[in-house]
């Protein structure tokens, strides 16, 4: 990463998570779904909550492939930052983030919040490096 670039961090608490996916799951409509799945690994924790908040089937890579119905599948994962994971995603089913960087190459159907940051999660390791280097506005 160039010496002149720098993340913000952003670190999500347990509260500020639980929170969020209460909030993203506020903004999916009631009964438009029947299924989520979560991209792994963040995308797998949102899931779950979403699965239990909305009363939602949640589904695994290989019962994905047996929906006939693929609108009534919501394609959810933490943070699309750059936009190639959910992009594989994003042609066949609508998707939900808690996070959107302007940076993505897609725009999630639901997402929470718009950011700039390094998002560290309440999961994650604290101290882990970015694997990017943070978007540069011209």
């Amino acid at each position: 990463m160039k010496d002149n670039m720098k993340w913000n961090k952003r670190i999500m608490s347990v509260v500020g998570f639980q929170e969020a996916v209460h909030t993203l799951a506020d903004k999916i409509p009631k009964g438009k779904y029947q299924y989520v799945f979560g991209i792994p690994r963040g995308g797998l924790i949102v899931a779950v909550y979403l699965s239990h908040r909305l009363n939602l089937e949640l589904l695994t890579d290989r019962s994905m492939e047996m929906i006939e119905d693929p609108d009534s599948i919501l394609v959810v994962d933490d943070l699309v930052d750059t936009g190639k994971t959910l992009k594989t995603y994003d042609i066949h089913f609508d998707t939900a983030t808690i996070f959107y960087k302007p940076r993505s190459e897609i725009i999630p159907t639901y997402f929470i919040y718009e950011t700039e940051d390094w998002v560290i999660f309440p999961y994650e390791n604290p101290d882990e490096k970015p694997n990017r280097e943070p978007f540069e506005s011209v």
